[in-house]
């Protein structure tokens, strides 16, 4: 399988005050352009991952993504609490793994996906089969990755919109968008 586009966006509560005074308006509206809906077919994650297709994610051509992914994690808040939409297997999850979490859930719509990644679970880690548009729980938290997910939802916007719901407090939004070779980071001073 080819490799697409990246997009890797981070949802964050941040104790910093980056992002205060943020109109989100034009923001989201920029956004939904760079990420339009999709209204392809949905595709059969668990055939894809039975079959190898995702195993490209966890080649060490991935790791500075992931790495960059978990060093924003590490920053904005250390020891958080934190959600992934769209977890696969658990790649992501190992190296957060290593910088440190007060919680992980991890999440994906691939049942063999999960599976595989239900190896890691312990006290501090858990993974559902769930789907991101509609995934509800009682948790509360800090930071939100959508790691290389969010072009794959019909209404990414709206995705955004629900998972919000999931924070800790009252959030900061930082949005980090990699698509191709140029990266914009999203803050406000």
């Amino acid at each position: 399988m080819a490799e697409k586009g990246r997009t890797a966006v981070l949802l964050a509560k941040s104790l910093l005050p980056l992002t205060a005074g943020i109109r989100w308006s034009p923001l989201l509206n920029l956004l939904s352009r760079l990420l339009p809906s999709k209204n392809a077919p949905v595709p059969d994650w668990d055939d894809e991952y039975a079959s190898g297709g995702w195993d490209w994610l966890s080649n060490i051509g991935q790791a500075p993504h992931n790495y960059v992914i978990a060093g924003y994690c590490r920053h904005l808040m250390p020891q958080a609490t934190i959600l992934e939409v769209g977890c696969g297997q658990g790649t992501l999850h190992a190296i957060l793994h290593q910088i440190g979490y007060r919680l992980y859930v991890g999440i994906d719509v691939s049942e063999f996906a999960i599976r595989r990644a239900a190896s890691r679970t312990d006290d501090r880690t858990r993974f559902f089969v769930a789907q991101g548009e509609c995934f509800e729980t009682d948790e509360r938290f800090d930071i939100i990755v959508l790691n290389e997910v969010l072009y794959y939802f019909r209404r990414p916007m709206a995705v955004i919109a629900h998972l919000s719901a999931l924070f800790a407090r009252a959030a900061s939004l930082s949005f980090l968008c990699a698509r191709r070779a140029f990266v914009t980071h999203y803050v406000s001073n």
